[in-house]
């Protein structure tokens, strides 16, 4: 056990030495390897339940913020540190993290589209959900004229459901599986509706949503 100490501790002074060089000299390598280190130290924290070593990666996502601000890097940090703070029961900075990453994603994706219009509905301002369902409709009806995608068929539902409701979202998805029978996605989405609703639209907690997301 006192080795296993002790060998956490060198790890910890390697992390620590990267970050240095990483900030020192906005090396891409020594990032990348700090990155490699955060995800490690995350996933035995968690598995583990150490809350040294989640604390330790929270630490280290901070030096990766201050020396790299390209929107790759924040959204890597932003999503791993809602999973931190998740596994630390610190749920409204769970909540926080996670809607950086989604608005560090571009204007006109459809992951941010959706998570912006799911969190005006529930903060009663519908009026200013609808725009944001109604761009990330047509986002992916441009993208269905040009090729058949799963992804853009589960978005096109969601936003279906929140904004014409489950009568016109199951239609739909009746459509895409008379075009495209062979979708086990979309054979799964059928089969398990009422979970597949329950979590994306809201009628959990807003922090039961966000975590669903975090899990994809």
């Amino acid at each position: 056990m006192h080795c296993v100490a002790n060998n956490f501790k060198v790890v910890i002074v390697f992390i620590i030495a990267v970050a240095i060089g990483c900030k020192a000299n906005q090396d891409k390598s020594d990032c990348n390897s700090l990155r490699d280190s955060l995800a490690a130290l995350i996933q035995q924290g968690t598995l583990n339940n150490d809350t040294v070593m989640l604390k330790n990666a929270i630490a280290i996502s901070d030096s990766l913020l201050s020396v790299d601000t390209t929107s790759v890097n924040r959204i890597f940090c932003y999503h791993h540190r809602s999973i931190i703070f998740s596994s630390l029961g610190q749920v409204d900075e769970a909540k926080k993290n996670f809607e950086l990453e989604m608005m560090c994603l571009p204007e006109d994706n459809p992951e941010r589209l959706l998570f912006t219009a799911v969190k005006n509905i529930q903060e009663q301002k519908r009026d200013l959900a609808d725009p944001y369902l109604a761009k990330l409709l047509s986002i992916c009806e441009l993208a269905q004229q040009k090729e058949f995608s799963e992804d853009f068929t589960m978005y096109t539902i969601k936003a279906l459901y929140l904004r014409d409701g489950e009568e016109k979202a199951k239609e739909y998805l009746h459509q895409q599986l008379t075009k495209h029978p062979n979708s086990q996605i979309l054979h799964y989405m059928k089969d398990n509706w009422k979970s597949f609703t329950n979590y994306t639209y809201g009628s959990a907690s807003q922090f039961d949503w966000v975590m669903q997301n975090l899990k994809k």
